[in-house]
C-alpha cells in the first residue's frame, strides 16, 4: 500500500503509468479535473496533510469522534463530531477530491451549484408525482460499499484510505464533512443506475434520501413502479419508509422538495405566507424580541431569516421581490452577516 514512489514530473508520469498496478485497469476512465492519486503520500500531498497524522487519524479513527444525540421533534439521530485534525482532512478530501467527482444531473443535494429546485424543475407538469423515502439513508451505507464505489475512480488502496477516512464504526456518520458525497456516489452507482435502467418511462431524481419519480405516460402501474424501487434499494441494504411513500396525480397540488411543480416551479403558498407573517413580525417587534419569544440567540435568528431570504430568493424570484421589502424594514443587529449563511437551514425546513 506504500510502496509506490512519489511521482514528480511530467517525464516521470509517462514513464510510470506503464508499471502501475492492475488496481488501475478495473477503473473507469476518471473525471477530467480528478487529481493523481497513486499511494498514501500522494494522498497527504493533496490534501496539504503530513503524512503521520493522515495515518494516525486511520488507525486511531473510532476514537476520533464524539458521539451525541440530536433531537428534532419527537426525532433523534446520533451526530458523529470528528476531532479537529480528522475535520480538517476531511474537509480538505471534500473540496479538493469529492467535490470532483462526476455526478448525474438526477443527484440534487450536496452537489455544488445544485439547490432544491434543480430537484424540482424535471417534475414540472407531470400527470403524477410519486415520492419516496429512505431510512437511516446514511447509517445503511457501509465501508465496503464506498471503497468499491471510490474503486472506479482512484486506485483500490487509495480508495481504501479514502473510505477509512469518510466512515465510522463502518458506516458513513452524520456529521463528517465527507458523509454526503460518498453516500451520493454510492448510491448513485448502486440503486439509482437501477431505478432509472428499469423506469425508463419516469423521470427519478434524488435529494439525499428522498426520491421523486414522475412521469406523463398513460399507462402507469404505480403499485409495481415502488416495488421495484423498494426491490432495487433492499438489493444494496437499503430500506423504504413506508409512512413516506405517496402519490399525487395533476390537477391536484403536487409538492416536490417543498415546491410546488403543477405550472412551473413556485413556493406554495401555505409556506410564503409562513415565512412572510415571520419577517412582519420580526419587522414589528423587533428580532431582539422575536429571538427572545423563539428562545434564541438574536444572531441564530438573524443568520435564519436571511437563509430564508436567500432560499426564498433561489426558488421563487417574484415572491421574494415582494419579501425583500419587508426584510428592508427589519433593524437588523447583525447588518455584516451573510445572507446566505442560514439557507441549508431553511432547505431543510422546507423539505
Amino acid at each position: 500500500m506504500r510502496s509506490f514512489a512519489t511521482i514528480s514530473t511530467g517525464e516521470r508520469l509517462r514513464r510510470v503509468k506503464l508499471s502501475l498496478p492492475i488496481a488501475f485497469s478495473t477503473m473507469e476512465r476518471p473525471a477530467q479535473d480528478l487529481p493523481l492519486i497513486i499511494d498514501d503520500r500522494t494522498l497527504a500531498n493533496h490534501l496539504e496533510a503530513n503524512l503521520s497524522a493522515l495515518w494516525g487519524v486511520i488507525v486511531t479513527k473510532e476514537k476520533q469522534y464524539t458521539r451525541f444525540f440530536l433531537r428534532r421533534g419527537k426525532k433523534s439521530r446520533m451526530i458523529h463530531k470528528p476531532a479537529r485534525t480528522l475535520s480538517y482532512i476531511q474537509h480538505m478530501l471534500l473540496h479538493k477530491v469529492f467535490d470532483r467527482l462526476p455526478f448525474g444531473q438526477h443527484v440534487i443535494a450536496y452537489v455544488p451549484g445544485r439547490c432544491c429546485r434543480d430537484g424540482a424543475v424535471p417534475h414540472t407538469g407531470k400527470k403524477v408525482v410519486l415520492s419516496m423515502d429512505i431510512s437511516n439513508f446514511f447509517t445503511s451505507v457501509k465501508r465496503a460499499q464506498v471503497r468499491n464505489a471510490l474503486s472506479r475512480y482512484f486506485p483500490r488502496h487509495v480508495a481504501h484510505l479514502m473510505a477509512e477516512l469518510s466512515t465510522c464504526d463502518n458506516f458513513v456518520p452524520q456529521g463528517a464533512a465527507t458523509s454526503g458525497a460518498v453516500a451520493n456516489l454510492v448510491a448513485q452507482h448502486t440503486f439509482d443506475e437501477k431505478i432509472i435502467e428499469s423506469l425508463p418511462a419516469w423521470t427519478y431524481t434524488r435529494y439525499s434520501d428522498d426520491l421523486t419519480l414522475s412521469s406523463n405516460s398513460e399507462n402507469l402501474d404505480i403499485p409495481a413502479a415502488i416495488q421495484t424501487v423498494t426491490q432495487h434499494l433492499r438489493a444494496f441494504g437499503f430500506k423504504v419508509n413506508p409512512a413516506k411513500t405517496r402519490w399525487v396525480w395533476a390537477p391536484k397540488r403536487q409538492v416536490v422538495l417543498g415546491l410546488q411543480v403543477n405550472n412551473g416551479v413556485c413556493l406554495p403558498r401555505r409556506k410564503y405566507h409562513e415565512i412572510r407573517a415571520l419577517f412582519n413580525k420580526a419587522a414589528e417587534i423587533g428580532t431582539l424580541a422575536l429571538a427572545k419569544e423563539q428562545d434564541r440567540e438574536t444572531w441564530q435568528l438573524e443568520i435564519y431569516l436571511r437563509g430564508l431570504l436567500s432560499y426564498v430568493n433561489s426558488v421563487d424570484k417574484k415572491r421574494h421581490s415582494s419579501l425583500l421589502l419587508v426584510a428592508n424594514q427589519i433593524e437588523w443587529s447583525a447588518p455584516d452577516a451573510r445572507i446566505g449563511q442560514g439557507q441549508e437551514e431553511a432547505e431543510a425546513h422546507a423539505t
